[in-house]
């Protein structure tokens, strides 16, 4: 098969194989490209060794064969071997000698994984071989720099700085052999592997195997190529055709006089030629029919448009008579107005229908449900998709970055913190963090405590929620008793286990994903939050433009309005004015004030503090943990209030200038209730926002308590308004309460307090407990007899 060489003399494929005979002589081939598309393989040499010499000698036998068509060679396609670049190179000047990508992939992997650089983690050593993945495949040079940039970046941030010293010393400095935009001009045919030449040597073990002699291996390959032969002149030689029922005329006179392959070529660029043939006109010269002129349709139109144009205004200026000019005018610019709006007159429309005769076109019924002809489609067989998988996420790790404008989750969330955007912004930039791993939503994670973990080191993603919270609920205390911070004594007393190594780092593995420090898990929980913060500010903000304003009086519309805009305007994690300097205090606690949300503590202890910063005769005392019993027992342990609370109201109701004392009540972080000392009053008003008696009843001890302990002179008075509907507004009800008590309720009202007890009394329903008798009381001690439950109200997150 020498003479395909002859033939096509472009591009050729170089490779060695082993196991061939018994004298472990390779087998170094040769491989051109046929009219076919197929490989056909041009020289076979057994050589001793893949050396410098031999090579010489088997490149010198092969000149010494086609001795006028080797300075036709464009493109030597190799494997890694550099032995055989250099050697090739020396031999053929004019070729450029190109890698096989696959040995490419194949070999950096390779090298990554070598322990000398360092061990890195699954999802970590993914993305570099997609960096690499995408450098080698990139279009241009833009893809391939933001790629270079994304592998020294990952290296970066991974203390894999060895391995790309490496690639940029070797690889980077002779993109011209592997990256696929530097070979585009090159006729390769397509070849960016040296899959042909492999196939044959798999092809070729089938009859030869390293037990043959060298005589028999001869004969083995002699034959091989003599059949090869006999197929090949068969298949040009036999009568007839080649047809193809999708081609055009055009195409099928191409496909008659060449092959299969030739015409697929061919039909790419003649299906681009035929899209343009509306833009495009292809004039063939006469003096030359190898020349084809190209010129552009709506340039010639614009051309003879300026031609009529010009010579209209030539015989128009020639026109003496002013009335007689004007109305030409105007006839030009009516016509102008039909050509720009493609109008006919009706007298050509009625001649060309009458020339034409068709009444009407003609209609063709389709059938949808007709049998479909020819040989039905393969089944293509499913590939592994683990590594175009890693591909996609890298992609889309990448644009997440881009998007954020940080390349490490830490940096996003440490430049928000100091940027403080806007809550669109926010959004905007956390989006770029996609959720990893939703198909490991049930794993189950493991606590370990490893010397030298191989951790994930680079991760810009998070994991789901619910394997994101199991993941803390195995992660032990941070602060446990040996390592306990001491407020007191210096930094140097402080007691630290002096046993745990400090290599040793707490991690979480997780089956099929990876190890995680404590201190990435924590992150991951940080991102989450910030995004649930995130959407629960636009809740808030859809709210209040759509429910909230429109149910306030006119006059309230504007602050509502300022109101709206600030929360949208304000990072989830920004300072509320106002408000003692404190954590808890930011704009997200705002974020809770809707439904089907409810407050937490910190928006009960601002408004508290607020209270006592805007009222002077205001107090706080603390928060107190409270509980509700559904039955009534003579004998009683539970601690009603505790002691230092307990002294602290007396204390503050003790004061000068003091008149309301604030005590908040909580039921296991899902009900609020309150009780409020009026000195000036010399009352007790203890108010649940649901008004059940097994809440109103551990209000009622509190108040109780309060009255034996200290506050003899006081009244224990009951309050039912305002009354809580629903399963997550005790929190508003409760605040509106506190304002109510204040005398202080709406901006526009004024900020006058009560002067006397008349405020207290409007209020619905007061009921005394210490001097007169409650109507209701006795119908509340038969239902807590009787074994009353606690209605389901909230669900503490």
């Amino acid at each position: 098969m020498r003479r395909v060489y002859s033939r096509f003399s472009e591009l050729l494929l170089v490779d060695c194989t082993h196991k061939t005979n018994r004298y472990n002589y390779q087998l170094l081939t040769f491989m051109a490209m046929n009219e076919f598309g197929e490989g056909t393989v041009v020289q076979h040499s057994l050589i001793e060794a893949n050396g410098d010499w031999h090579m010489e000698r088997a490149i010198a036998h092969f000149k010494r064969l086609h001795p006028s068509r080797i300075n036709m060679l464009r493109v030597i396609m190799v494997d890694k071997d550099l032995n055989e670049i250099r050697v090739l190179e020396s031999n053929f000047p004019d070729a450029r000698v190109l890698i096989c990508h696959f040995h490419v992939i194949k070999y950096l992997k390779e090298m990554r994984s070598k322990p000398e650089f360092c061990k890195i983690s699954g999802d970590d050593a993914s993305q570099i071989d997609a960096a690499v993945h995408k450098m080698v495949y990139a279009g241009s040079e833009d893809v391939y720099d933001a790629a270079y940039v994304a592998l020294h970046g990952i290296c970066d941030r991974i203390g894999f700085q060895d391995f790309f010293s490496y690639f940029e010393r070797n690889w980077d400095t002779c993109q011209d052999r592997w990256v696929m935009y530097r070979r585009s001009n090159l006729p390769h045919f397509k070849n960016h592997t040296n899959n042909r030449l492999e196939s044959f040597f798999g092809k070729l073990k089938d009859g030869v195997d390293s037990s043959m002699s060298m005589s028999a291996c001869v004969k083995a390959l002699v034959s091989h190529d003599k059949r090869v032969e006999n197929e090949y002149k068969y298949r040009i030689s036999r009568i007839g055709q080649f047809s193809n029922s999708s081609y055009d005329e055009e195409m099928s006179v191409v496909l008659r006089f060449t092959t299969h392959y030739v015409a697929t070529q061919v039909e790419a660029e003649y299906c681009r030629a035929l899209e343009k043939a509306d833009v495009y006109h292809y004039d063939v010269d006469q003096n030359d029919t190898n020349v084809v002129t190209v010129s552009g349709k709506f340039t010639e139109h614009k051309l003879q448009a300026l031609r009529t144009t010009q010579l209209i205004a030539s015989e128009m200026a020639d026109i003496t008579d002013p009335e007689e000019f004007s109305e030409m005018v105007e006839f030009v610019l009516t016509q102008w107005r039909n050509v720009r709006q493609r109008k006919r007159t009706s007298q050509e429309e009625e001649n060309l229908t009458q020339a034409s005769g068709i009444k009407s076109p003609l209609k063709i019924r389709l059938n949808p449900k007709a049998r479909k002809v020819g040989a039905p489609k393969k089944k293509k067989t499913k590939k592994v998709a683990s590594e175009r998988k890693d591909r996609k996420w890298f992609e889309a790790a990448e644009a997440g970055r881009k998007k954020a404008g940080e390349v490490s989750l830490q940096g996003l969330m440490d430049s928000l913190d100091h940027d403080q955007p806007s809550l669109t912004e926010t959004q905007r930039r956390l989006s770029g963090v996609v959720v990893k791993y939703s198909d490991a939503d049930k794993k189950k994670p493991k606590f370990k405590k490893l010397k030298n973990p191989v951790l994930i080191l680079d991760p810009f993603y998070v994991l789901p929620s619910k394997l994101l919270n199991a993941c803390l609920a195995a992660l032990p205390v941070a602060n446990s008793q040996e390592t306990a911070i001491s407020v007191d004594a210096s930094q140097s007393q402080t007691t630290r286990d002096s046993r745990e190594d400090p290599k040793i780092i707490e991690v979480i593995q997780i089956k099929d994903v990876g190890n995680f420090s404590r201190s990435q898990i924590e992150l991951f929980k940080r991102v989450e939050n910030l995004k649930t913060c995130v959407q629960l500010g636009f809740d808030m903000h859809k709210w209040l433009t759509q429910d909230g304003i429109p149910s306030l009086p006119a006059e309230y519309h504007g602050i509502g309005s300022k109101v709206a805009e600030d929360i949208q305007a304000s990072y989830p994690r920004k300072r509320i004015l106002g408000l003692p300097c404190d954590h808890d205090f930011e704009y997200a606690m705002l974020y809770r004030a809707i439904p089907p949300t409810w407050l937490t503590d910190a928006s009960i202890r601002a408004l508290c503090l607020r209270l006592v910063t805007d009222y002077p005769a205001c107090r706080f005392a603390g928060f107190q943990s409270a509980t509700s019993k559904a039955k009534r027992t003579r004998k009683d342990d539970d601690v009603v209030l505790d002691k230092h609370i307990r002294d602290r109201v007396i204390a503050q109701a003790a004061e000068p200038g003091v008149d309301t004392v604030l005590l908040p009540l909580n039921f296991s972080s899902a009900h609020w209730c309150c009780v409020v000392v009026k000195v000036s009053a010399k009352r007790i008003y203890y108010y649940d926002p649901l008004n059940q008696a097994p809440y109103r009843n551990a209000a009622r001890a509190v108040a109780t308590h309060l009255k034996i302990a200290g506050l003899n002179d006081f009244d224990a008075i009951v309050m039912n308004n305002p009354i809580q509907f629903d399963a997550y507004s005790c929190g508003v009800r409760f605040e509106l309460f506190y304002y109510i008590l204040t005398g202080h309720l709406l901006p526009f009202e004024g900020t006058h307090e009560a002067e006397d007890d008349e405020t207290e009394e409007k209020m619905p329903a007061p009921v005394e407990v210490g001097g007169h008798k409650d109507p209701n009381e006795d119908n509340e001690r038969k239902g807590a007899d009787g074994g009353e439950d606690v209605p389901p109200t909230q669900v503490a997150e």
